[in-house]
């Protein structure tokens, strides 16, 4: 999906890159910004 998101497909790098980053994210630090962002109000 990071490839899609990235939208750049002459430049493949960019997604994997992006890729890489979702995947060293730490998943509650990623939980907490996901319901900030799409849920204001929630927290």
């Amino acid at each position: 999906m990071a490839p899609v998101i990235m939208g750049n497909p002459e430049r493949p790098e960019l997604g994997e890159e992006l890729a890489n980053a979702f995947c060293a994210t730490d998943p509650d630090i990623a939980a907490v910004f996901a319901r900030t962002t799409f849920l204001p109000g929630t927290l």
